[in-house]
């Protein structure tokens, strides 16, 4: 009789279907705990190719599974960097074949599941990695379908490092206490309301992602829309080469970039944001700007000629225009906002140091007038008094006294501390 030996992954669908939820568990933890890397990754691509219901079960294994292999990929990653850095062998290549390997990982959690029928589609496995490592925004996002590129999700995840929270300094326990949407008043126990049943890192760790590898997520989209497979996506990558975008890693990101701007629907400006481009392409054309000349249109210049940029030289007291480069509107207008914005930013930083001098100058001449009007006081405490009796106000004996030493702009320029000068007698 023929012995069927089922695999790992199979046997972890059968419990699934047929043991109740503890039994499931039980059983399906086991065999998932013993498996050695490499099996414990073809377990995980038999799961994610399975039943539906299979995908995030707790009962199914795949969570422990999926937290396993990544960290195995960025032990990896810690390796690749290593012999890069040490010359041991040739970069690209290593480089190549580890975004091929993530890239075979990633297409598994990209690949969304429907959970209910009436609720768009969502990642439930690439939702719970996110939710794991803190990324709440992301995986919110995700839910509700609000990304430009899955990708970047993956790439927040495979790439980075744990971080004890307990190394942070105050300032950087309230930036992530604000991220993970907690409590910030109490640092030392906030990260004890997170996710307490995820092993311990959830309550004494916090998530890094690299933000350098997120632009392997424009490489990871191209791949997956051009229908490159992971067994040949190191060599796809080695032979790229475009005649606008370059070659290799870079042009494959240029052109993964430049082909999504082109089919992407710009967002509509609010108000506020179409008043601030107003107001920067005024100031920028503006011609009371120094640099900016109006003349008159030369004949020679075509009508069909709107914008553009010239050469040009001075002669004597005339102008002359050698060559000029037609332009479209918006060029002229990224061109003119920027200058706008420019000058705009740079009056607001002179304003704003003005005034902080300014401010310091009052505050010293506060400080000046007060020690003034003190010492006034201590040394003519008997005429003041004398004066008083006389029937004086304060303005009169402030002037009397200051008008002996000629000092009668001061009390013209000072008439808040002649007030209080009185009011010490």
């Amino acid at each position: 009789m023929e012995v069927v030996v089922k695999s790992i992954g199979a046997q972890v669908i059968e419990n699934h279907e047929n043991l109740s939820g503890a039994d499931a568990i039980r059983e399906n933890h086991l065999l998932v705990q013993g498996l050695n890397d490499i099996d414990a990754l073809e377990t995980l691509k038999t799961l994610m190719s399975g039943p539906r219901s299979i995908i995030g079960s707790a009962v199914s294994g795949t969570n422990e599974l999926w937290e396993r292999t990544i960290e195995n990929f960025r032990q990896r990653v810690v390796v690749d960097n290593q012999s890069i850095a040490g010359h041991e062998v040739a970069g690209h290549t290593v480089l190549y074949n580890q975004l091929a390997y993530a890239y075979e990982l990633g297409l598994m959690l990209v690949q969304g599941h429907v959970i209910h029928p009436n609720q768009p589609i969502q990642y439930r496995e690439l939702g719970m990695l996110l939710y794991r490592h803190h990324l709440q925004d992301e995986k919110e996002n995700l839910e509700k379908g609000k990304f430009r590129n899955i990708w970047t999700y993956v790439t927040k995840l495979f790439y980075g490092k744990w971080i004890k929270i307990d190394d942070l300094d105050d300032k950087q326990k309230r930036k992530l206490a604000r991220k993970l949407k907690l409590d910030t008043t109490n640092l030392l126990e906030f990260a004890e309301n997170d996710n307490a049943d995820w092993d311990k890192k959830t309550v004494f760790h916090a998530w890094e992602h690299d933000r350098s590898a997120e632009k392997y997520a424009c490489v990871f989209r191209f791949l997956q829309n051009h229908g490159v497979q992971p067994s040949d996506a190191a060599k796809f990558i080695e032979n790229f080469s475009d005649k606008d975008h370059g070659a290799k890693l870079g042009g494959i990101e240029s052109k993964d970039r430049s082909d999504n701007r082109q089919n992407s629907t710009p967002k509509p400006l609010s108000e506020n944001a179409i008043k601030q481009r107003d107001e920067y392409k005024a100031r920028g054309e503006n011609p009371a700007n120094g640099d900016v000349i109006e003349l008159d249109k030369p004949d020679k210049l075509p009508d069909t000629v709107q914008f553009g940029r010239a050469m040009f030289k001075v002669v004597g007291k005339k102008l002359v225009i050698v060559g000029y480069d037609a332009l479209e509107q918006a060029a002229y207008d990224k061109h003119v906002i920027a200058r706008g914005k420019s000058m705009i930013e740079a009056e607001k930083v002179a304003l704003e140091q003005h005034q902080e001098t300014e401010k310091k100058l009052d505050g010293a001449a506060m400080d000046l007038g007060r020690a003034l009007y003190q010492k006034l006081f201590d040394k003519h405490r008997e005429q003041v008094s004398s004066m008083l009796e006389a029937g004086l106000n304060s303005d009169e004996i402030a002037e009397k006294l200051l008008g002996q030493l000629g000092m009668i702009e001061v009390v013209q320029n000072n008439t808040n501390h002649l007030q209080h000068f009185a009011d010490l007698a």
